[in-house]
C-alpha cells in the first residue's frame, strides 16, 4: 500500500524536505540548497506551487501522471493528492517551491479571490512549461519573497508577504493563460480540437438519450469524457468562445428545446427530452435564457 504523507501545515512539508522555515504559514524552498530529498506521495492541506528543473521526475496528481521537463510548474490546493510513490529513494532536485497555509490569507482580499486561480485544480498533464523569461521572473519573485520572510517581523510583514504571494499567483495565471494562444495571439489548433470534441460529446450525450437517466449534462461529466479537469476545459472554452462551458451547455439545451417546442409535444414532454425531471425547472431556465416561458415562445412561433 502506498504510504501517504499528510501535509497539514507548512512545517509538515518542510520537515519532510529537510528545510528549516522562518515563518509558520509560508515557506519558500530552493531545492539546490538542500541535500537529496525523498520522493513522497502527499495529501495536501496547504497550497503548493512547485517549479522543478529536472527532466527525470515522474509524478502523479489525481488520476494522471506527468514527467517533469525543464522549468515545469505544477500547483496544488488543499484536498489534493500528488507526488511519487515513497520507495525510500532520495534525489537531488533543483528548482523551487512555495508552500502556504490558508490561514495566511484569512481576512485578506486574496482569501476571497483564491478560488479564481483555476490552475490550482488542473490535472498533472495540464502542467505548465514556462518560457525562459517566465522562469526567470518566477525565480526572481521567489527570491524576493524568501528575503521578505527572513526580515524581522513587524506590523507590515504579513501584508508584504501576502502581496508577494498574490503577485506570484497573478503571474502564474498569466503564464497559464499564455498557453491558450500561440505567439501571435491566435487560438492553438489543439484548443480548437478540444472545443470540437466538447461539442461532439454534448451532441452525443443527447443522441444516446443519456439525459433521460443523468439529466442535463454538467461540465464535470463532459470534462471527464475528454480526460480533462473541469477548470481546464472551462478555461479553453472561455478563451475560444468568450463564453463559459456552462453557458454553451445551456445554449445547446435551449436550442434543442426550441426545436421540440415547434412540435406538438407538451411542455412536460419537452422538459423530459431536454433532461429535466420537473417542468418548472425547465421553464425557469428557458425564461432566464430567452425572456419568455416555453408556452409564450410557442405562441410567438405560431403567430398567436
Amino acid at each position: 500500500m502506498t504510504k501517504l504523507h499528510r501535509i497539514r501545515t507548512v512545517r509538515d512539508f518542510s520537515e519532510l524536505m529537510g528545510h528549516r522555515d522562518t515563518h509558520p504559514l509560508v515557506s519558500v524552498i530552493d531545492y539546490a540548497s538542500l541535500p537529496p530529498v525523498p520522493l513522497t506521495m502527499n495529501d495536501y492541506g496547504v497550497y503548493g506551487i512547485f517549479c522543478h528543473d529536472e527532466a527525470e521526475l515522474r509524478l502523479g496528481y489525481g488520476c494522471g501522471r506527468y514527467e517533469y521537463g525543464e522549468s515545469t510548474l505544477i500547483c496544488v490546493a488543499p484536498g489534493q493528492i500528488g507526488g511519487a510513490i515513497d520507495t525510500g529513494e532520495r534525489v537531488q532536485l533543483t528548482g523551487w517551491s512555495l508552500i502556504f497555509h490558508p490561514d495566511l490569507l484569512r481576512g485578506t482580499a486574496l482569501a476571497r479571490q483564491i478560488r479564481s486561480y483555476t490552475f490550482f485544480n488542473y490535472a498533472s498533464d495540464e502542467a505548465l512549461s514556462m518560457t525562459i523569461e517566465e522562469h526567470e521572473t518566477f525565480i526572481g519573485l521567489m527570491r524576493l519573497l524568501q528575503r521578505a520572510l527572513a526580515t524581522p517581523a513587524d506590523r507590515n510583514q504579513r501584508r508584504i508577504i501576502v502581496a508577494y504571494v498574490e503577485l506570484i499567483l497573478d503571474l502564474c495565471q498569466r503564464f497559464y493563460d499564455r498557453t491558450a494562444a500561440d505567439d501571435r495571439g491566435r487560438v492553438r489548433s489543439e484548443d480548437n480540437d478540444t472545443l470540437r470534441r466538447f461539442e461532439a460529446e454534448l451532441k452525443g450525450y443527447y443522441d444516446s438519450g443519456m439525459q433521460h437517466t443523468r439529466g442535463v449534462p454538467v461540465i464535470k461529466y463532459l470534462a471527464a469524457r475528454l480526460s480533462m479537469t473541469p477548470n481546464y476545459l472551462g478555461d479553453v472554452v472561455k478563451k475560444i468562445t468568450g463564453n463559459t462551458a456552462g453557458s454553451l451547455i445551456r445554449r445547446f439545451v435551449i436550442d434543442l428545446a426550441k426545436d421540440l417546442l415547434a412540435t406538438d409535444r407538451t411542455i412536460g414532454e419537452v422538459a423530459y427530452e431536454c433532461g429535466f425531471d420537473y417542468p418548472q425547472h425547465f421553464t425557469r431556465m428557458f425564461r432566464q435564457a430567452t425572456g419568455q416561458t416555453p408556452s409564450g415562445y410557442r405562441r410567438t412561433r405560431r403567430g398567436a
